[in-house]
């Protein structure tokens, strides 16, 4: 019997039913612990929440309680309605930050009807100010004003009780947060309330100035209730710290901790010693304000503190709950991508299996069909029957590229029965290049494959007219090479996507395909090839020559001959008709460019003119190539000749243009530069008689013109500044800005620019902060200009800042890295030595409006601003900044600029070290002798010893208090400084407290204890501000480190001798102006000051004036008629009784370094007019009389 075998087909695994028995439980626990997480994480995140709603709460704890203390103040007359108005606006903005936060969490936080409850009674409280007359309330009015401000107290508390509770902190899980925010909620909100009570009940009994039992009790009371919380706080602190992990809290926190518990441990004492325990009040109404005062400063501090460190540390637990939620997903998408790579692995693989099968077949058959036929007439339909059905493509199509007729033409197609007919009719016609139209064209214009996946999601244009279900177009170019003989096209209605195996398939195929078409194509080619450059020279106007090295000969073309002048018709030139009609002044360069070429194998490229027949002289540019024999010898030189006269001509035009702009540049510059006198001159009558105007209108009580007064000398100023700015930008542009280098301290340079530009900054809210170094040193700079420039950088930065942060940071370099001017020598960049380093960095920050990159581009060009709105809005001439970029340039180095939009900008000096090292290194030219700017040499008029035992600070003080006068000794120890009090017993000694061995208080008192040096006045400076104490021992001023240096000069000056400070009685000035209205601003302003003033209206009358009368002192103009300033001066110093006659320059013009040196010696003082204050001038002159008095004896 015949046995049936069966084949039993394979079940089919189905791999999702098996992915989704894996997924499915192992999603559910992922979302599970993600859920876990998030939930974690939103719990701290209303922590955060109700953190954020309590800062405003804890600044009302503090400013309510403050205008219930001014209000009865008030009461008492004790303070101004605009005080008490200022701190009704403060609560009115702190409402207002927190009406902002309650619209934001107050539905979170369900704090709504408590912040009504609050809100309600602060307006209330404010209508029954506004509907009374404050000063004339009855009892019962002030007492419901009171209650109505307990109440407002009350409401705070309750309200922060609520976001307590509703926010979560009150069930914070970590003891770290949780005594945080004990102290944050409870405890310190407590102390602030009792601090207040306890200064309203102090205030009361300051004002009677005795205490009643009641009072006592009470306040005894309130005192521990304080230091009960106190404790508390701090025990819950040290509690938090010891549960703190990180170990991060204890550092930040431990100091501003000890100044809190410190600052209410000694108030408490001072209230215990001046109030509780004393019969009598001992307490000043200022010590009460002192220490109540600063005991809520501290604590809101500290709260500040605490607060900060709450939200830093929910912050970082709200990162590690992130983190955590990252690792989980991170490796549920590592399970889910292994699982997934694994089904897809597997699935992948059967498909390509198959997929490869069907192309390597359709493959094999195409070449087989190339091998046999004849032709590709021939071959392109068998082609297309293999490659369509296998790859289930619905359409496919061979073009050839027909040159000689400039079109694509079909050569076969290859359609779908379910395609219509009319759609094949169609694609039989022929598309041109030009038509730009159909897919076979893109392929051809890109020569590369094309493939679109949806053609109803693509806008290429394909065929005009296609059935509606296809969807794939792919289109492949048949290259020879690179150039494209022939392209496929496919369709089909199914949408595909490309991928490497079939695009090496249909390549494979196309460069089959290209080798029958390669020998027609390529004759083609050639002819067409020709044809171009045939066409290209042509148009270019180039002429093409070739030169026989060895035989000298030259074969040029038609082009070549017309454009030497030279008839087409001839035959032979030789190189020596060549060289002859080139002009003379160029064969030299062009035989040094052959020479070059042919023995260096240089490109041969000169620009040389020529002479043409008929005298004209063009320009050509030529370009050779250099053919060599088989041995490497020169054989043949061919290239192409241009003419370029137009460019050349085009070029001096614009030279010569050039040219005549930058001297109309210069003589705008010129012309602003000379109008510095006639500028300056009236502005010194404006500002100067504003002035007098001003303070003569203080003395006889005209107050209403003080305020206009003062805008006209404030207007007068800025259009001072203005015209300074301008004169500078010119002075630049003229090339008449000198640079005069010093040696100076660049510490005291911080210093100065500090104190002048903080004003400034805190006008808009903003804050100042300086870093640097301990020790920067000295450095070698122009002091005047880099001073200007930094003033410049902080000026704008307060500008456009408002409630933020202006840096200013300086360090040093001895790299170069990012500095880079046109005056730089790069090549020869100076080294830096190994004690100083070679560059200084200054760096201004803002966290202001910031600048987009256009707006960089141009913020240093003169005369602009960020944009035309910044303008409008900012004001300025915008020339700060081009000015200081000039200035940096002029010292070596150069300003850079970063930048971003809303978050701040960043303007970086870089200068070397020594600016006069770095001129001499690169200006030939000798500089101006530093005696030219020498100073004076001043008398010693005082002996100083300072104690100190830090070397800087001994170094400082000795230059600076030399400089000054004083004689200087130095004694590093306490020992050796009362032993050179007693030998020299100076006039003023300053006192270091931290001193080694004995310090400085134990010299104190020895000092204090000595009869014969208890009489010497001390000026202790200590970097701790221990005042109390060095007055207890008899100091007679005291100062805090770093030294004011200024400060210090004013309190030496009180300690001189009184004979130093006395003045001939009868004080006469000789006034030298050819200006009536100076001379009559300067009479005025002077007479005032009890001198008598002798006036000249020109050098002339001022030299008869000396010979019948000698002044103590000449205020001179340098700019007058018939004998100016100079020829004064100069017949002064001739005439031996003259010659000590201190002589103090006003001048309005900008003095050259040549003026300089002509003044140099012969004045005391050179003044700007309009540059000075009344007070400064009087100040100058005075100390020029009193310096010349005091150097007569020695004289």
């Amino acid at each position: 019997m015949e046995r049936k075998i069966r084949y039993r087909k394979p079940q089919p695994v189905n791999l999702a039913v098996l992915l989704l028995t894996f997924i499915l439980p192992f999603a559910i626990v992922v979302y599970q612990l993600i859920a876990e997480v998030d939930q974690r994480v939103n719990f701290a995140q209303a922590e955060i929440n109700g953190l954020a709603y309590l800062r405003p709460l804890e600044q009302l704890l503090h400013e309510v309680p403050e205008s219930q203390l001014l209000m009865q103040r008030y009461w008492r007359q004790a303070t101004t309605w605009q005080t008490l108005t200022q701190q009704h606006l403060d609560i009115d903005q702190t409402m207002g930050a927190l009406s902002k936060v309650e619209k934001e969490l107050g539905k979170q936080l369900d704090t709504t009807q408590g912040f009504n409850t609050l809100n309600q009674t602060w307006l209330r409280l404010q209508n029954r100010i506004e509907q009374r007359n404050i000063s004339s309330l009855s009892t019962t009015d002030k007492t419901e004003i009171e209650q109505l401000h307990l109440r407002l107290v009350r409401d705070i508390r309750l309200l922060m009780a609520q976001v307590g509770d509703t926010s979560n902190l009150i069930l914070d899980p970590d003891l770290d947060t949780y005594y945080l925010m004990d102290a944050i909620l409870l405890k310190l909100p407590e102390v602030d309330d009792l601090l207040a009570q306890t200064r309203l009940l102090t205030e009361g009994i300051l004002q009677r100035q005795q205490v009643s039992a009641k009072e006592e009790g009470k306040l005894i009371a309130l005192s521990s209730l304080i230091r009960a919380n106190v404790k508390a706080a701090q025990k819950g602190i040290f509690t938090a710290f010891r549960n703190n992990s990180a170990q991060n809290l204890q550092p930040v926190l431990q100091p501003p901790l000890q100044t809190f518990v410190r600052t209410h441990e000694a108030l408490l004492a001072k209230l215990d010693q001046t109030v509780i325990q004393p019969s009598t009040v001992l307490l000043s109404a200022a010590e009460s304000e002192r220490f109540l005062g600063n005991a809520s400063t501290i604590s809101s501090n500290f709260w500040q503190r605490l607060a900060d460190e709450l939200d830093r540390l929910l912050q970082a637990r709200i990162q590690g709950f992130r983190w955590k939620t990252y690792w989980i997903k991170a490796f549920t998408l590592l399970v889910l991508g292994t699982v997934c790579y694994i089904f897809l692995s597997f699935s992948r693989h059967l498909m390509q299996q198959r997929r490869s099968e069907r192309r390597l077949s359709a493959q094999y058959a195409a070449t087989r069909v190339l091998a046999d036929a004849p032709t590709l007439q021939a071959a392109a339909p068998q082609i297309l029957q293999a490659i369509c059905p296998s790859l289930k493509w619905d359409s496919g199509e061979i073009w050839q590229v027909d040159d000689s007729e400039n079109t694509l033409r079909l050569v076969e197609a290859w359609r779908h029965p379910a395609l219509t007919a009319v759609h094949v009719t169609e694609q039989d016609q022929p598309i041109t290049f030009a038509a730009q139209i159909g897919l076979p064209q893109q392929v051809l214009d890109k020569a590369e494959h094309i493939w679109i996946a949806d053609l109803s999601k693509s806008q290429n244009p394909t065929h005009k007219t296609l059935p509606p279900h296809l969807r794939l177009a792919c289109g492949f170019p048949i290259l020879d090479g690179e150039k494209v003989v022939g392209v496929m096209v496919f369709l089909s209605h199914k949408p595909q996507g490309l991928d490497g195996d079939l695009l090496n398939m249909m390549g494979a195929i196309s460069s089959q395909i290209a080798q029958y078409m390669k020998r027609h194509q390529t004759e083609k080619a050639l002819r067409y090839s020709e044809t171009l450059q045939r066409m290209a020279l042509t148009a270019a106007r180039m002429g093409v020559w070739d030169l026989d090295i060895a035989t000298g000969e030259e074969h040029w073309s038609g082009e070549m001959k017309t454009m030497w002048g030279i008839n087409v018709d001839v035959v032979n030139i030789n190189h020596k008709d060549f060289f002859r009609r080139i002009h003379p002044d160029d064969r030299q360069q062009v035989v040094e460019a052959l020479t070059q070429t042919l023995h260096e194998g240089a490109e041969y490229r000169p620009e040389f003119r020529i002479i043409q027949p008929n005298g004209c002289i063009r320009w050509l540019n030529s370009k050779g190539n250099l053919i060599r024999d088989e041995a490497g010898q020169p054989l043949r030189l061919t290239g192409v000749a241009v003419d370029i006269t137009d460019r050349k001509q085009a070029e001096e035009a614009l030279r010569k243009n050039k040219e005549a702009a930058e001297e109309a540049n210069r003589a705008k510059s010129q012309f602003l530069a000379n109008m510095s006198h006639e500028l300056r001159t009236p502005l010194n009558a404006i500002i100067g008689y504003s002035e007098m105007l001003q303070e003569d209108a203080e003395d006889l009580g005209y107050e209403d013109f003080v305020p206009d007064l003062g805008k006209i000398r404030s207007a007068g100023k800025h259009l001072l500044a203005l015209i300074n700015d301008i004169l500078d930008i010119s002075k630049i542009e003229a090339g008449k800005m000198e640079l005069y280098p010093e040696t100076f301290d660049v510490s005291q340079l911080l210093f100065e620019v500090e104190n002048t530009i903080r004003p400034l900054v805190e006008k808009n809210g903003n804050a100042l902060k300086i870093q640097c170094a301990q020790h920067l040193g000295s450095i070698n700079a122009d002091l005047t200009k880099l001073r200007q420039a930094l003033f410049n950088l902080l000026s704008n930065a307060a500008k456009f800042t408002e409630q933020g942060t202006i840096t200013l940071t300086v360090e040093t370099t001895s790299a170069t890295i990012g500095v880079c001017t046109s005056e730089q020598n790069l090549d020869s960049p100076e080294q830096p030595s190994e004690s100083q380093p070679a560059w200084i960095i200054f760096k201004v920050s803002d966290t202001g409006i910031g600048m987009t990159l256009e707006q960089m581009e141009k913020v240093f060009q003169a005369f602009t601003q960020a944009d035309a709105s910044t303008t409008r809005r900012y004001g300025g001439t915008g020339l700060g900044l081009a000015i200081t970029r000039h200035f940096c340039q002029m010292m070596g180095g150069d300003i850079t600029v970063s930048s971003e939009v809303g978050k701040g900008s960043t303007f970086t000096i870089h200068l070397p070290v020594d600016v006069a090292a770095w001129k001499n290194a690169q200006i030939s030219a000798a500089a101006v002798p530093s005696s030219a700017r020498r100073p004076a040499v001043r008398r010693q008029i005082g002996t100083v010893l300072v104690i100190d035992d830090d070397l800087a600070v001994q170094d400082l003080m000795l230059r600076h208090l030399t400089k000054e006068g004083f004689e200087v000794r130095i004694a590093a120890t306490g020992e050796t400084g009362l032993q050179l009090a007693k030998a020299l017993h100076p006039d003023v000694i300053t006192l270091d407290v931290l001193l080694p061995n004995m310090n400085g208080w134990e010299v104190l008192t020895a000092l204090k204890a000595d009869p014969e040096l208890a009489d010497i006045p001390v000026i202790v400076m200590s970097m701790v501000d221990d005042r109390n104490v060095g007055f207890t021992l008899g100091a007679a001023e005291y100062l805090t480190k770093p030294i004011d240096y200024q400060r210090l000069d004013r309190l030496l000056s009180r300690f001189q001798s009184e004979s130093l400070h006395l003045l001939p009685s009868a004080k006469q000035i000789l006034v030298v102006e050819d200006d009536a209205t100076t001379r009559e601003m300067f009479r005025r302003m002077l007479e005032r000051e009890d001198w008598t003033v002798i006036e000249a209206e020109n050098g002339k009358i001022a030299l008869e004036t000396l010979t019948a009368q000698r002044p103590d002192l000449v205020l001179l103009d340098l700019m007058m008629p018939e004998v100016d300033g100079f020829q004064f001066i100069a017949e002064v110093r001739r005439n031996p009784e003259w010659r000590s006659l201190p002589i103090v320059v006003m001048t309005a013009m900008d003095l050259s370094p040549h003026d300089r040196l002509r003044l140099n010696g012969d004045v005391e003082q050179v003044l700007k007019k309009g540059a000075y204050h009344r007070d400064e001038l009087l100040r100058e002159v005075k100390d020029l009389v009193l310096s010349w008095v005091q150097d007569q004896p020695a004289k």
